[in-house]
């Protein structure tokens, strides 16, 4: 459990989360313990960057709203926070992507999120067209093609799913993704 304590909660929070059913009181105490010091640390963040939002300066106002779409979207994505809060999460931070885009519709990272949380409302051509205004605006293949060859693989795509990831360069820094990569650009 300690070091689990130190590792990535979206790399954790499943184990922690099974973990809260254990017999044994001091590990469920620990579990608990280790996921809720994650959610209060993010959640903090975002209280100090919706605070700051009051007397924010224009330039300075779209870069709190990029900074609270992924805060809110790592409280979803790490799995801290359940139920009607994890929805909440979610919409928050699609309410604050679509707010930086008002800002900076050129941001490629923003657009990128969007598609990701497209995904997770399950509207899938939402999401290609966010992927899509990603590239467009300069953001490499190596981070969008992933998340285009996951849509056309739900959508039996597979032919498209092969040209998308031999657009991802070999030397990605996904490294994750090169078992992928090598599999579909085998011929």
């Amino acid at each position: 459990m300690l070091t689990v304590r130190n590792m990535p909660a979206r790399a954790t929070s499943g184990v922690l989360r099974e973990t809260l059913g254990d017999q044994v009181d001091d590990v469920r105490l620990l579990a608990y313990g280790i996921l809720d010091q994650k959610e209060k640390a993010l959640t903090r963040q975002i209280d100090r960057a919706l605070n700051l939002i009051e007397s924010a300066t224009p330039a300075r106002l779209y870069r709190l709203y990029r900074r609270l779409a992924e805060l809110y979207w790592e409280l979803h994505f790490q799995d801290l926070v359940q139920g009607d809060i994890r929805a909440l999460a979610l919409q928050r931070a699609f309410d604050f992507v679509e707010r930086a885009l008002n800002e900076n519709d050129q941001d490629g990272g923003m657009w990128l999120l969007r598609g990701r949380i497209m995904m997770n409302h399950e509207q899938l051509e939402e999401a290609w067209r966010s992927f899509d205004k990603a590239l467009a605006v300069g953001l490499a293949p190596s981070r969008v093609n992933p998340w285009l060859a996951e849509l056309a693989l739900w959508r039996r795509q597979y032919a498209k799913v092969r040209v998308l990831m031999a657009e991802i360069a070999e030397d990605t820094q996904f490294t994750n993704l090169s078992a992928s990569v090598r599999y579909w650009s085998a011929p």
